[in-house]
């Protein structure tokens, strides 16, 4: 059976949406010519060509899945001829994935072929993956920090993690850290956002980490995600001193040791971090530590954000936002919302919730408790 064959099949199935085609052993045969240009598949949104393609082969197919937008398995020098054929059309441009190249595709590649075969593009969603090595996360973050990318004002997320990292590109608004968008506390401005991941598991010693420290602060991050790291505090301390654009931080863990651990030095560089930073949207996993360490260190916050990780007990809920209220007096004087993100909400819980604000003498036109879905809000109103 030719390949012409399988692909007539495939396109008269009315309800198919996803289609994968693999040939293992390959001749010219396979190539498709599809003769009968009226073949069309107007349900296909998804196709997975496993097997080599030329390039007129690849817009054969193309021209009979009017409704294709997900297309997957072509290598970088494919990709670039197939983008040079129809790229003066493309006005969306959306890659979210990896290319199977042996070898890491840069953010000057992507450039190069943006500035050259697109220029009609509106809207980009771009995904690529790089090793993770200290030269090669240097190298891609100064080319990031080209004026190409700046002067197209997109989102930049720049994650490192043990096996790979990747970059992304996105002119779409940045949702990574959950920011409640009901109550719009989130900018709609472009962010750059870092994510470091498993540092326990990154094939660093410990200096290497030291050297990347700097080479981050190249570039103007303006939100953070520590995601399952134990990155030692006073490297942490470090990159946020480093990284003075930071609006936005997300946290998983820190350890009451690795507080108590401190130097007398790295307490006093935590207190200067603490004063100048300009962090005002804050992320945390359910932990009274990490609670009170991300108060310490982010003064200025006006939205706290907890997510639960198991099904907390109401009383271990209520004594969090007894000590946050607390500490809202005290250290926390800008905070205007305080989102829960739990497994489990109910009325009950938001009757406890407005049992502690009552208890607190804070009257009831003077704030707000909402709920939607796993979310529970308290909004302080303005004055």
């Amino acid at each position: 059976m030719f390949i012409d064959d399988i692909y007539e099949i495939i396109f008269t199935l009315p309800y198919l949406e996803y289609s994968s085609l693999s040939v293992i052993k390959y001749n010219d045969q396979y190539l498709p010519t599809f003769v009968d240009k009226t073949i069309q598949s107007n349900s296909i949104t998804s196709l997975h060509m496993d097997y080599d393609c030329d390039i007129n082969s690849l817009l054969s197919v193309l021209s009979h899945t009017p409704q294709l937008h997900q297309e997957c398995s072509v290598k970088f020098d494919r990709f670039q001829k197939f983008v040079k054929d129809i790229g003066s059309q493309i006005k969306i441009f959306w890659i979210q994935g990896y290319l199977p190249d042996d070898d890491d595709i840069e953010p000057d590649q992507w450039r190069m072929l943006i500035e050259k075969d697109l220029p009609q593009l509106e809207k980009i969603l771009l995904r690529s993956s790089v090793t993770t090595d200290v030269s090669k996360i240097n190298s891609v973050i100064d080319q990031l920090n080209s004026s190409f990318w700046i002067d197209h004002q997109w989102n930049i997320r720049l994650e490192i993690e043990p096996d790979e990292s990747s970059y992304f590109v996105s002119s779409y608004i940045s949702t990574r850290f959950d920011f409640d968008q009901k109550i719009q506390t989130m900018s709609n401005s472009t962010s750059n956002e870092l994510l470091i991941s498993n540092v326990d598991d990154l094939p660093w010693q410990q200096p290497m980490i030291e050297q990347l420290i700097p080479i981050l602060s190249q570039m103007k991050f303006t939100r953070i995600y520590s995601c399952n790291s134990q990155l030692s505090l006073d490297n942490f301390i470090q990159l946020i001193n480093l990284l003075p654009c930071l609006d936005s931080l997300k946290m998983d863990v820190v350890s009451e040791e690795q507080c108590n651990s401190l130097s007398v030095e790295d307490k006093e560089k935590f207190l200067s971090v603490s004063m100048l930073n300009t962090i005002t949207k804050v992320v945390q996993k359910m932990n009274i530590e990490l609670t009170e360490f991300l108060i310490k260190l982010c003064p200025h916050m006006t939205y706290f954000q907890v997510d639960s990780i198991k099904d907390d007990d109401d009383d271990d809920i209520e004594e969090l936002v007894q000590f946050i209220l607390l500490k809202r007096k005290t250290d926390i004087p800008h905070l205007q919302s305080l989102c829960l993100n739990l497994r489990n909400v109910n009325d009950e819980l938001i009757t406890i919730l407005r049992n502690i604000m009552d208890s607190e003498k804070i009257t009831a036109s003077d704030y707000l408790i909402k709920s939607s879905g796993t979310f529970i809000i308290l909004q302080w109103k303005l004055q």
